[in-house]
């Protein structure tokens, strides 16, 4: 089949659903030619000999040069959107009639079979004209993500710091992204969801929708258990990209709420942060003791190589969690909230260790770090885990047979969940 690909960023091994996107299409090229189309930005890192080897990459250049304007200007602009735009203002966000012309120009001249959306705040970029088939990737739920985002950010020394006009402009919005969700699931022939819990919200939301479950995964091959290095003290890890919110609100709270409870145990402990574009929060972290924080990194793998225990503080998000999988493949001992590890087929205990309190998370660090033969038996069973249910081989068959059965069948029958025998 020949494969267009309209998604938010370029595929890449750097971020969340970047890797995501690049592995599919790298584990299904051998079979299908791909087109994708995606904005970059200055200094945003893309590996071009890397997308060359599988797939026609299309990239659409933005400026991020914005005039200067006062904060009253931007305030009215906001409250202009919120009230008179009917469209949330993270779709806005990302409408750019560079990515529109691109979209015209490559549909006028080559014939597709399929167009697949990444993430929902892409599918203003459908075309209302397509005989082909059409499948949307839903990467995020984004009233759930937001919900918990915003809980999130007024769980800090158990107070809200959120202004009025905030919350005011976050309800607002929050309903706009159900309606514009609830639109968008409806316009597809097949929906992706990446866990069990996802596919149901979405099936809830839209009922008539097509779904299969797609999960996250990693590559076993490039991930895997390597020698850690004799440390004389603890280290723990932390990774992601710094300016997603439930990133960033992960770090904060663990370098302000758990680390210090471990510290008291620990002093020589050190905690990593390692991920592109931390905001100020998170570099302001930095000066705290024993605190490090790396930005970008190339390759994440020798960080977690030398890590005692990775660490998920996670309070706020969707999906399920590349970091989680990247750690279990090398055989890490992980700790985790429930949020960190939703989605994953994943036993507390087994294959990780759930905290959801400040206390009890500090406390299961110290229990790994002065038990080395839970943390070896952990990193086990999680690398086995992997192997059998989340490497990208394993997951690409199932989106292999789902596009098989649009070819065969179009949108007339269910899609299978599961993975077929």
């Amino acid at each position: 089949m020949n494969i267009l690909i309209i998604s938010a960023q370029p595929p890449s091994p750097y971020s969340g659903g970047e890797i995501r996107l690049l592995n599919l299409v790298k584990n299904l090229s051998r079979k299908h030619q791909f087109t994708v189309i995606a904005p970059i930005r200055k200094g945003q890192p893309v590996q071009w000999d890397v997308l060359r080897q599988y797939c026609k990459f299309v990239p659409v250049w933005l400026s991020e040069s914005i005039p200067p304007r006062s904060r009253l200007y931007y305030r009215i602009n906001g409250w202009r959107q919120t009230l008179f735009d009917s469209k949330p203002r993270l779709v806005n966000e990302f409408s750019s009639p560079l990515i529109k012309e691109s979209l015209s120009e490559e549909l006028a001249n080559n014939s597709f079979d399929l167009i697949q959306i990444q993430e929902l705040l892409m599918v203003q970029y459908l075309p209302v004209k397509f005989n082909g088939h059409t499948v949307l990737d839903v990467e995020n739920l984004w009233t759930r993500l937001l919900l918990r985002d915003e809980i999130a950010k007024q769980l800090i020394d158990g107070k809200s710091k959120t202004r009025i006009t905030h919350v005011l402009h976050n309800r607002i919005d929050h309903k706009k992204i159900a309606r514009y969700e609830k639109r968008a699931l409806k316009k597809f022939d097949a929906c992706l969801a990446i866990s069990i819990q996802e596919e149901q919200i979405i099936r809830k939301t839209a009922p008539k929708v097509k779904t299969a479950i797609i999960p996250n995964g990693v590559d076993c091959q490039i991930f895997s258990p390597q020698p850690a290095p004799e440390n004389t003290y603890p280290s723990l890890l932390f990774t992601g990209t710094m300016d997603w919110g439930p990133n960033a609100d992960g770090a904060v709270y663990f370098a302000k709420t758990i680390f210090p409870r471990i510290l008291l145990k620990k002093p020589q402990a050190i905690f990593q942060i390692v991920g592109r574009k931390p905001n100020s929060e998170v570099l302001a972290l930095a000066n705290l003791s024993r605190i490090s924080v790396t930005g970008f990194v190339e390759d994440v793998r020798p960080y977690m190589t030398e890590c005692s225990i990775f660490v998920v503080p996670l309070r706020a998000g969707s999906g399920t969690r590349l970091k989680i999988l990247e750690a279990m493949a090398m055989g890490k001992a992980i700790v985790t909230t429930s949020i960190g590890c939703e989605g994953l087929l994943v036993e507390n205990r087994k294959h990780l260790i759930i905290a959801d309190t400040p206390q009890n998370f500090a406390d299961a660090v110290l229990e790994i770090l002065d038990r080395p033969e839970l943390a070896r038996k952990l990193g086990e069973n999680g690398r086995q885990l992997v192997e059998t249910q989340y490497d990208w081989r394993l997951i690409s068959k199932r989106l292999e047979y789902l596009y098989q059965h649009l070819a065969t069948n179009g949108s007339k029958k269910q899609f299978y969940s599961e993975e077929p025998s």
